[in-house]
């Protein structure tokens, strides 16, 4: 330590920086040691072994290709002394190329490839011209729906309005209902004998036994065999003839068949197939084997076929079309979809009917609980009054859904098939029974639940319903049977015209007098105002107001001997 400012040391002069070129130079700065790892990285002997192997094979495809190389430009200097291959132009030509495509040079590869003569090759036949003719249903618009409202077949019913009973339209009389349950005969009301199957031929035709002569060569001798005096000349065969179901032109298969898929003529058939077979199912057996379905999907065909032959042009020759397995399925579908529409009518009307309401609340849930429990317990939702019981299928909610499914308009099934509906069967009361009862148990909680409504929970439920409604029936069939029937008139009267509202005028009462006094001077038959006269016979017929026309003293009133006293105008 210094003692004074005298004793301390001079200061130090600090050296300037040197002025720098530019911002970019840092060569007064100091730097610091580098004390990073270093970036070459050693390899491990198994990568060194790979590393090696795989320069050891580079090197080997290059002395492979180097080879390669050497032997083709070999081979071009050999083509070359011999003339195969012309020399290439200079690469520092600096002329201008001509434009012109360069002759192609027939030696090429001369020494290599020679080219064999032509073969005699005979001329292509000239394809004949042939005309297409167009059918008048492609070149038509034809509606798929022009079958699906024909009215039922007639000539296919027998004389006398026979019946059949359901056995005989059934493969196997011992059949089992699907699932495990037995539906018997009684359960299924008859059906007309038109839907039957035809009985097989006991005899071939008498052309038949006209072919089954000896063969030759000659086709003289056949037709003088067939052609024979002697025998009964050969009937035509009245059996029309059946055409191939074919699919439509832009058909691409789908995961599903539809009716869709196949031509308009088809398509039209199968629809109208639906239609019958729907009907089927809700007036005969709406869960039916799958022996009852085939065989129905058959006969709803040929019926089809049958109504479409009758709405034929007189003259027409009748075609008919052959049914496929694929056909059959996309007809058999339609038991589940026409159940499906049962259930659609149904469920928007069930709530409000039974005056049940949607709530989260206790109290309601539990007040919707009990009032269920009491419509299943006593089997109360068909009555027309449920609390009582009274009423037996009466209910408003049954007439209502009717005309969403079967009386919707005049191309319903009860119309167009109304055979199976007039009146209304047993079997098709008791699938609304059952249906009713389904919805029932998606409220049993006291909240609406949408269950799926299934054939193998609801086949004893109908089966059920199916005995009570029989039993009403046979109560008394006289009353049951105009019951039944009063309900499909009324549910058919709903598909007509409704009446018009009240329409104002402008007519007063008072004007309507004068338009009566102004016209009864008038026939209407010439523009003049009034006529001059009439004979009192023609005022007796034109009188409005129903007086008699006998003369104006009433000689002949009440003159019993004369011969004119009943005449409408009495001769005086």
């Amino acid at each position: 330590m210094y003692d004074s400012e005298a004793d301390e040391p001079p200061a130090q002069t600090v050296k300037p920086k040197p002025r720098r070129r530019s911002r970019d130079d840092l060569s007064g700065n100091v730097t610091l040691t580098d004390r990073t790892r270093g970036t070459a990285r050693k390899p491990s002997e198994r990568q060194a072994v790979a590393d090696k192997e795989n320069a050891a094979a580079a090197t080997q495809k290059l002395q492979a290709a180097q080879k390669k190389i050497a032997k083709m430009e070999k081979k071009m200097k050999e083509m070359e002394k011999s003339g195969g291959v012309p020399t290439a132009q200079a690469e520092d030509d600096d002329d201008f190329e001509s434009e012109e495509r360069d002759d192609e040079s027939d030696g090429v590869f001369a020494s290599r490839i020679t080219p064999l003569p032509l073969l005699p090759v005979p001329l292509p036949h000239p394809t004949p011209v042939i005309r297409k003719v167009q059918s008048s249903q492609s070149t038509t618009h034809f509606s798929p729906r022009t079958f699906k409202s024909l009215p039922e077949p007639a000539t296919a019913q027998r004389p006398g309005g026979s019946t059949i009973n359901v056995s005989t339209l059934a493969p196997d009389h011992n059949d089992e209902g699907t699932n495990g349950m037995d539906i018997e005969e009684d359960d299924i009301d008859p059906v007309p004998v038109r839907y039957a199957p035809a009985p097989a031929r006991a005899a071939p035709l008498p052309a038949v036994a006209a072919c089954l002569q000896p063969t030759t060569g000659d086709k003289r001798v056949r037709a003088a065999a067939v052609d024979d005096t002697s025998a009964p000349p050969a009937k035509r065969s009245t059996k029309p003839k059946l055409r191939e179901s074919k699919y439509r032109e832009d058909f691409v298969a789908g995961p599903k068949p539809k009716a869709g898929d196949y031509e308009p003529v088809v398509e039209a058939l199968i629809l109208r197939a639906c239609g019958e077979y729907s009907a089927r199912i809700l007036t005969l057996n709406p869960f039916p084997s799958t022996a009852f379905q085939l065989q129905w999907a058959q006969q709803c065909w040929d019926n089809a076929n049958i109504a479409a032959d009758e709405a034929l042009a007189e003259g027409e020759r009748p075609v008919r079309y052959q049914v496929t397995e694929r056909i059959k399925k996309i007809i058999g579908k339609r038991g589940s979809h026409i159940r499906g529409k049962v259930v659609e009518s149904l469920r928007p009307l069930f709530a409000a009917h039974f005056k049940l309401k949607r709530s989260s609340q206790r109290g309601v849930i539990i007040t919707n609980k009990i009032r269920i429990t009491h419509l299943i317990d006593y089997s109360a939702f068909h009555y027309k009054d449920f609390v009582v019981c009274q009423g037996f299928g009466g209910a408003a909610i049954l007439s209502s859904a009717r005309g969403h499914y079967v009386f919707r308009d005049k191309n319903s099934l009860a119309i167009i098939f109304r055979s199976y509906f007039y009146p209304l069967p047993p079997p098709f009361i008791a699938l609304e029974f059952t249906v009713l009862q389904h919805l029932g148990d998606e409220w049993s909680t006291g909240s609406p639940i949408v269950k799926k409504f299934t054939e193998k929970d609801n086949t004893k439920i109908f089966l059920t319903h199916l005995n009570d409604v029989k039993k009403w029936c046979e109560a008394s069939p006289e009353v049951t049977t105009k019951i039944r029937t009063k309900w499909y008139n009324r549910a058919a009267q709903s598909i007509g015209p409704q009446p018009l509202a009240a329409v104002n005028t402008n007519i007063s009462w008072t004007q309507m007098k004068f338009l009566h006094a102004e016209l009864e001077g008038r026939t209407g038959e010439t523009d003049s105002e009034a006529e001059e006269s009439l004979d009192e016979d023609e005022e007796g017929e034109d009188d409005a107001d129903g007086f008699n026309a006998g003369d104006e003293d009433g000689s002949n009133a009440g003159d019993e001997n004369n011969s004119n006293a009943g005449d409408e105008n009495p001769t005086p």
